[in-house]
């Protein structure tokens, strides 16, 4: 089951470290850059992110490393400052949390101190305190939770205490109260860690999950007119679990990487309410699973993080819907895995905490840090050339951001040579001396494995 799976790659990381050690580091390259923000009050990894009313971002639970964690932080963009809010009744991670009409947040079951939960209580950003309301009738962790035009939210499948569920409940703001659906409205898969995604309609996309038969390539939909899921037409073209969900612009529904049967994957696919259909688009040019989706206003998608066999990773990609392709974008300062993103009033997207490592000390801890990061950021490599020794050598001087590796080359017909990078503490230094003649010389940045967008300029070079 994938509450025992997630659990285990998550154990893995003291191996991922050598891994880790020998994978290339954050590229920073292409529109958008990320910049360090306040840290919250405490670490935390599967913590919940919920935008309020009020353009602030309520962080809740999670775990600290060292177990469920019951405090809560509240973001304001405008200080770049996390503060202490109360604090739940019970501390928590893998849980669900559902901004209401009313303005507060709903937080729902996930892992406790011991056992998973049923428990659920409600957030008032007015004097910034937890209560507890109606419990569901099934402990459940992976859970997913969304919000239906009536106000209600629906919960459905997770891990429970014995067996992954195929149930599903509604949630009444007014009562209080959980209301479990029949089991002929209820999923027809049992599935955990699996999306959901809020689509044309009013309707809501369950997709792919773990079950106890393995990892699930079916999908299904519910639709709260008739208070019922069925299944969709087609199947996704990868199972997987631990995916990347967000809905489009125009209705439709991506769901990108998490873990399959060939282990992390890089496919995407395109759900379309109209047919039912899932359609294969764009890969990403990292595999991850546990990424952090977000749609930006410009109907892109934002793609960071997660986790792979390098470990937590710090490389972010675009997609556009409109070529169907992902794009790199600025590298996060840090690594992360099973973080939080929220995109913010202003457009801009907070990411906090994580998995990630921890240093010179050569393992993964909790993080506490957080980043923003702007679409409209300032391109990347900053780069400054030079030509020495007589129109011989070029320097290309580099802005480094933390944790960045570069390469000059330099290209002439079907001749490429490659030269010398060195860091000096905030900058890397590259040179190169290729030899007469018209050159294009390049310097490109590279992360998790992937080349980014080179930033490139001619030079006329004497012998």
């Amino acid at each position: 089951m994938s509450y025992r799976t997630a659990v285990t790659r998550t154990a893995l990381a003291t191996v991922a470290v050598a891994l880790a050690a020998l994978a290339p580091p954050a590229m920073a390259q292409g529109v958008g850059a990320f910049k360090p923000t306040g840290n919250m009050t405490a670490a935390r990894y599967s913590a919940t992110a919920t935008l309020l009313t009020n353009g602030k971002v309520l962080l809740a639970g999670g775990n600290s490393g060292a177990g469920a964690i019951s405090s809560a932080d509240i973001y304001d963009p405008a200080t770049g400052k996390f503060t202490p809010t109360g604090s739940m009744g019970s501390a928590r991670y893998y849980a669900t949390a559902t901004r209401l009409a009313n303005g507060r947040v709903l937080i729902a079951g996930g892992y406790g101190a011991t056992s998973m939960l049923a428990s659920a209580e409600i957030y008032d950003p007015v004097n910034g305190q937890f209560t507890p309301t109606g419990s569901m009738n099934y402990q459940r962790e992976f859970a997913t939770a969304n919000l239906l035009p009536d106000g209600t939210v629906l919960v459905a499948g997770g891990a429970g205490v014995s067996s992954v569920l195929a149930s599903a409940e509604l949630f009444d703001p007014q009562e209080g109260v959980f209301t479990e659906l029949g089991s002929s409205s209820s999923m027809g898969v049992a599935r955990d860690y699996a999306t959901a995604t809020s689509v044309a309609g009013g309707k809501v996309l369950v997709a792919g999950g773990d079950s106890t038969s393995g990892f699930l390539a079916s999908a299904e939909v519910f639709d709260p007119v008739s208070g019922s899921f069925s299944p969709t037409t087609g199947s996704l073209t990868a199972a997987r679990e631990a995916a990347g969900a967000t809905a489009l612009a125009d209705g439709k529904a991506l769901v990108v990487g998490g873990y399959g049967n060939s282990g992390f994957l890089t496919s995407a696919n395109v759900y379309d309410p109209a047919t039912g259909n899932f359609t294969a688009t764009g890969n990403l040019g990292v595999a991850r699973e546990v990424p952090l989706t977000v749609l930006l206003e410009s109907g892109k998608v934002f793609v960071a993080g997660g986790w792979s066999t390098l470990g937590s990773l710090s490389g972010a990609e675009l997609y556009d819907p409109a070529s169907g392709r992902f794009s790199p974008t600025g590298s996060m300062v840090a690594k992360r895995a099973w973080g939080t993103a929220t995109r913010l009033a202003d457009g801009k997207v907070l990411v906090a905490g994580g998995w990630g490592p921890s240093g010179g000390s050569g393992g993964y801890r909790s993080l506490a840090s957080a980043e923003v990061y702007d679409p409209n950021g300032t391109p990347m490599p900053a780069v400054t050339w030079a030509v020495a020794n007589g129109q011989r050598t070029v320097t290309a001087t580099i802005v480094r951001l933390p944790a960045t590796t570069y390469t000059l080359t330099a290209k002439k017909g079907s001749t490429t040579k490659t030269g010398r990078c060195t860091v000096w503490s905030a900058k890397v230094v590259c040179t190169l001396r290729p030899g007469a003649g018209n050159w294009r010389f390049a310097v490109t940045p590279r992360a998790d494995g992937v080349a980014g967008v080179a930033t490139t300029k001619p030079f006329s070079l004497r012998s």
